[in-house]
């Protein structure tokens, strides 16, 4: 039976399988915007593409294993990862391209921090 077949297949590999699948329709429909004329083949951008799905790809892959081990409280992994995001891009920004962040930015990033804290309250009590 199918089913019983998927539910044997690790979690790691079926994310494997997920973006192994994504990763080949995308190429499929790069290759024939190419050979429309649309695109131009760059290296860099192919680079990028590659780093951006790695990226990706651990992204999904901590979403899923958060939402595995907190299933009683997704609304705490959605606000904790995207906050958690907004203020890691914050930091790469900083870090990686030098960005000055202005007053109102640092209360922002300082308001996200405190709301993972008061979101995760529960558990630190």
């Amino acid at each position: 039976n199918l089913l019983t077949k998927l539910e044997t297949i690790s979690f790691t590999a079926s994310l494997v399988y997920i973006f192994t699948i994504a990763t080949i329709i995308g190429f499929v429909s790069l290759l024939i915007q190419y050979f429309k004329g649309v695109l131009k083949f760059q290296v860099k951008a192919v680079l990028a593409g590659i780093v951006l799905g790695i990226f990706n790809f651990g992204s999904i892959y901590y979403y899923i294993k958060a939402l595995h081990i907190e299933s009683n409280r997704p609304s705490v992994v959605f606000s904790s990862l995207d906050i958690g995001v907004i203020v890691l891009g914050s930091l790469v920004g900083i870090w990686l391209f030098k960005e000055k962040l202005t007053k109102l930015n640092l209360i922002g990033l300082g308001l996200a921090l405190v709301a993972i804290i008061i979101l995760n309250l529960p558990d630190v009590i």
